[in-house]
């Protein structure tokens, strides 16, 4: 029985080329915006990846809306609190195997005392700044929220909000300063360490 050969197809032009890969292109950008929005519905609704660490936001391989940006910044600083939450409980136990053992008094003078203090001001920075970052926005919430009750619910007025940077930036010092807490206390740990090895 002899094979049936479909015929070649037909060579395109530049210009076919073109509008193909144009067409694809805009495909790919509208995935990519989709997959954002996605993402953030998730992130704001609270139905996130589920237990365990989220996965990271993927970074295409063009540009995407400016929205997503924010995604990344809040993924990386989260992630960030996490880490410096765990190296401060971390350094405490550190600091608590040099105590002296043959008493409860003070650790060894001059020492460690300096980096659990910073240690512990890491950590009530890090209570503080969640503890703010609540209430803040929970008011801004609620007082939007008697805006848009006042307004009757319309829709257009719920729908672009733009927070004041007031709520945003006390926040964003106190994140800054946990960390900043943090790497001063194993600066001195560290030293600490070094002396002794």
């Amino acid at each position: 029985m002899e094979e049936q050969h479909s015929p070649a197809p037909a060579s395109l032009t530049k210009e076919e080329v073109q509008q193909l890969i144009a067409g694809q292109m805009a495909s790919m950008e509208q995935a990519v915006a989709d997959k954002t929005v996605q993402l953030l519905a998730r992130r704001i609704s609270g139905n996130g990846t589920g237990a365990g660490a989220p996965a990271a936001p993927e970074i295409p391989p063009k540009g995407i809306p400016l929205s997503g940006f924010l995604e990344f910044a809040r993924f990386y600083s989260t992630q960030a609190s996490s880490s410096n939450r765990s190296l401060a409980l971390g350094g405490i136990a550190i600091i608590w195997i040099f105590k002296k053992p043959d008493q409860d008094g003070p650790l060894i003078t001059g020492l460690l005392n300096l980096p659990l203090f910073f240690l512990a001001l890491s950590l009530s920075l890090d209570l503080l700044q969640y503890v703010f970052g609540g209430i803040a926005w929970d008011r801004f919430y609620e007082h939007k929220y008697g805006q848009w009750k006042r307004a009757g619910y319309r829709a257009d007025f719920a729908k672009d909000i733009e927070a004041p940077n007031g709520i945003s930036w006390p926040i964003t010092i106190m994140f800054y300063l946990k960390v900043a807490c943090t790497a001063v206390a194993y600066f001195f740990i560290i030293r600490h360490l070094a002396t002794i090895i």
